[in-house]
């Protein structure tokens, strides 16, 4: 399904802006701990949001600095910032939650929770159509 979205793409042309290097136009930072997540962007637009009691603790801090960098660039899409051409950096401090979508070199059945590599693997595909 997602090799056929690129496909369709390509047919349809593709911007150089894709696959030329570009100086970002939009740079995010975001940041976890067990109690919640932020982040906030170079214009000093800023989120975050505290964890309710009954959620402490439940996930890992790899998988909170994952979604807070999801996250930042989100609002700006929402909010209309963010829009085709724009070339957009989100940073985190933590290099494994950028590995932990691009987790590929084991095999799921032996190494991952199901749940977790079905999350990840969706994740990825959002990612690559609209990012």
């Amino acid at each position: 399904d997602l090799m056929l979205f690129f496909l369709a793409m390509a047919h349809d042309g593709i911007d150089l802006n894709y696959i030329a290097y570009l100086k970002p136009s939009h740079i995010y930072r975001s940041e976890s701990c067990p109690k919640g997540l932020g982040g906030y962007n170079h214009h000093g637009k800023a989120w975050r949001f505290l964890l309710p009691p009954n959620l402490l603790y439940r996930a890992s801090n790899n998988l909170l600095e994952h979604l807070a960098s999801i996250i930042t660039p989100w609002i700006d899409i929402i909010d209309g910032e963010l829009g085709n051409g724009d070339c957009s950096l989100s940073m985190t401090d933590s290099s494994t939650s950028e590995g932990w979508t691009r987790k590929t070199n084991f095999k799921e059945a032996d190494f991952d929770d199901p749940e977790e590599a079905a999350v990840r693997r969706e994740v990825a595909r959002v990612h690559a159509k609209h990012f």
